[in-house]
């Protein structure tokens, strides 16, 4: 053989990691297990989130303000040099294991004492800072071990990466949306326990409100409500509330041993046959060099001016989010309590809230379909419209008629719409965008939504009575006529991200 041919077989005897993982273990398994433990992980934050107001009160708002702003924070200045010196493995579980703990920061502020209220925000503040910090690599890092994957998976099949992209998107959507409900659904299986029993977590003497020494009884007591005056005392805690955030606390750290056992997938540097054997081996055998630079600390800005698309798509994120909180705040928070009665809208609340991520599931297997052949536009113009149907029905129509069951439903199910774009199509999007880009890529995905998010919870109260139009509301449409506009400018600066796209491709063509 000439030293080109040998070089190349001996390229392929000792492959870089992600060729060799083909050789030993199927991808698509070990992508699904990641999925898996992902999903749990994530659907615990989420459900906590969820109940946050309910558990906590004001001090969840402090928690959740810290968890929007650290989650964007992190995702801007550091998401990318740590994955990099970390690699995509490391980083999902080091941040899985974080984020854990702002789920365990509920049982604990909800034990301690009434007597130590500063004791409570600290916890709840801690929990907030460190999830978000978590937060902002988390999705980052999923993005890099998804890309990662893709590749891995296309060279298995003898497919295209874009395919493979859309395939592996699809399969992580279902997986992740369908943990989503089964844990969101949790706190009704234990609906049962309300009210049988009562924490009553309070001090050995009761007339000494600032002793430190807590002690815990379980007592039978009546539902909630319980006696204002006994409450003044005692910090009275439903044992159903207790166990279903204990629950979900140990979910997301088993979730965290799950993701040890993936395998770890890493890009070494660029392979170049060299016509000398002993040169190529010692050029494969070379790590990669890890380093932490303000460069990819800040690569997720940089890429705004590298490749400005970025920012023609990041209006989708914050779309996604305005969505996410009108419909919890117009709908869930007030058309649903008004509808149902203070002591049912919850159940409903979250069996609609489980609407969304079903319907969402349900349409990862046509949207992969549909994405093979007729690529993934339709797929995110058909996710638009849907958040623009949603803004536009609950800006024209009165909180009586958005209470009608022919109303109610379609709005749920146009958010599952949308929500099914955006778990899965638009992931594969931006794979697709920025192949070589992945960490800054998916960071920027992190940065919008999670500034969106920050600003909706910051502006949810002081804007809640601006533009009643219909009389007799009891909220107003400020949070709607702003996703109305929104989702408009949204299809716009994306069809314009599609265009730039087509020419930069023809250019190279």
């Amino acid at each position: 053989k000439d030293p080109i041919e040998r070089n190349q077989a001996f390229l392929l005897s000792r492959s870089t990691p992600i060729l060799h993982l083909v050789s030993r273990m199927p991808i698509l398994s070990n992508f699904v297990r990641m999925a898996v433990c992902f999903s749990i992980n994530h659907g615990a934050v989420v459900a906590v989130l969820s109940l946050a107001n309910g558990l906590l009160g004001d001090n969840a708002n402090y928690e959740n303000a810290s968890l929007y702003l650290t989650y964007a924070f992190t995702a801007m200045f550091f998401a990318t040099g740590l994955i990099d010196v970390m690699g995509a493995k490391r980083s999902l579980w080091v941040a899985a294991a974080l984020y854990s703990v702002y789920v365990i920061s509920f049982p604990l502020a909800l034990i301690i004492p009434k007597s130590q209220p500063g004791a409570e925000i600290a916890v709840a503040l801690f929990g907030g800072i460190v999830g978000g910090f978590a937060a902002g690599f988390l999705w980052s890092a999923q993005g890099t071990y998804f890309g990662l994957s893709a590749k891995a998976y296309a060279a298995e099949k003898g497919i295209e990466v874009t395919e493979a992209n859309g395939e592996l998107a699809s399969i992580f959507a279902s997986i992740f949306l369908g943990l989503e409900v089964v844990l969101k659904l949790l706190p009704l299986v234990l609906i049962p326990l309300n009210g049988d029993i009562s924490l009553w977590a309070h001090e050995p003497d009761a007339t000494n409100i600032t002793s430190n020494i807590t002690n815990f009884s379980l007592a039978p007591s009546p539902p909630p409500p319980w006696p204002a005056d006994k409450c003044k005392i005692y910090k009275c805690v439903a044992t159903r509330d207790l166990i279903t955030v204990s629950l979900y606390a140990v979910l997301a750290i088993g979730s965290v041993v799950g993701l040890l056992s993936i395998t770890d997938l890493r890009e070494e540097q660029g392979l170049v046959p060299f016509a000398n054997e002993d040169a190529l081996q010692t050029t494969l055998l070379k790590p990669k060099k890890k380093t932490f630079s303000l460069d990819k600390a800040l690569a997720a800005v940089h890429l705004w001016w590298e490749d400005p698309v970025v920012l023609l798509l990041a209006p989708i994120q914050v779309t996604f989010g305005v969505c996410a909180t009108m419909l919890a705040v117009n709908v869930t928070g007030n058309v649903v309590k008004a509808k149902f009665g203070s002591n049912d809208w919850i159940i409903f609340g979250a069996l609609f809230s489980a609407m969304i991520a079903i319907v969402a599931a349900a349409l990862q297997w046509p949207f992969k379909r549909i994405a093979s052949k007729l690529g993934k536009m339709p797929l995110m113009l058909t996710m638009l419209i849907a958040f623009l149907i949603e803004s536009l029905l609950i800006v024209t129509l009165s909180d009586k008629q958005l209470g009608a069951w022919g109303v109610l439903v379609p709005l749920y199910i146009m958010q599952g719409i949308g929500r099914a774009g955006y778990e899965g199509t638009n992931k594969a999007l931006y794979a697709d965008f920025f192949p070589n880009s992945l960490p800054a890529a998916f960071s920027n995905i992190v940065i919008a939504n999670g500034l969106a998010s920050a600003a909706s919870f910051f502006l949810e109260t002081p804007l809640k009575h601006d533009l009643v139009l219909h009389t007799g509301d009891s909220i107003g449409k400020a949070i709607p006529v702003a996703a109305l506009v929104l989702t408009g400018l949204t299809i716009m600066s994306y069809s314009l991200a599609e265009l730039f796209r087509w020419r930069r491709s023809a250019g190279r063509s």
